[in-house]
């Protein structure tokens, strides 16, 4: 369990660093270019935060 915590730890440092960097990035985009992002991003969440597509036969939109 000890090392779990400490894996945890090393990944939640690394996904700090993506968000820093992720938002250094965004805020260098133009309004337009944020609200397309800002699309993107919802439509990969997928339902239910899961990526992609829920019902892999379905044809995508």
């Amino acid at each position: 369990m000890e090392q779990q915590i400490k894996l945890m730890g090393a990944h939640q440092e690394a996904m700090q660093k993506h968000l820093e960097a992720f938002k250094t990035f965004y805020n260098q985009l133009t309004p337009e270019q944020q609200k397309i992002m800002d699309s993107d991003a919802a439509r990969m969440a997928g339902p239910r935060g899961r990526m992609g597509r829920q019902f892999p036969n379905q044809p995508t939109k």
